[in-house]
């Protein structure tokens, strides 16, 4: 995890942003709850700003790609204490709800709405 952690950090500093790519080792298997506490460590860990803010939201667009709602907003409360939340980090996980699951997607537009109060 730290390699990837240094990876990672190295990668845009030398100009190269990550993209969705980057997390496509994620699937949709109980294996990968092997690795997610520490994978959330070691980007916590990744230099703040930007680095981390970008791929906190890629990890999280990969995760409701493969239909890992709880684990999304699990980065999600990781993320509220550092201030970095918007409407980018929401907006895959209120899409992915609003599909079959719309009083979970109103519970994370309350969650939202909290965040921009605190945000002020």
């Amino acid at each position: 995890m730290t390699t990837i952690g240094c990876l990672l950090n190295k990668h845009v500093k030398d100009g190269c942003f990550n993209t969705i790519k980057t997390f496509s080792f994620i699937t949709n298997t109980e294996s990968f709850l092997l690795i997610f506490d520490p994978l959330i460590q070691t980007l916590y860990c990744l230099d703040q700003g930007l680095i981390r803010k970008h791929t906190f939201d890629l990890l999280i667009t990969r995760l409701c790609k493969v239909k890992r709602i709880e684990e999304s907003l699990h980065i999600v409360q990781t993320m509220m204490g550092n201030n970095r939340l918007n409407p980018t980090t929401f907006h895959l996980i209120i899409n992915m709800l609003m599909k079959k699951r719309m009083k979970e997607a109103r519970l994370v537009a309350d969650l939202m709405r909290v965040v921009g109060r605190d945000n002020i």
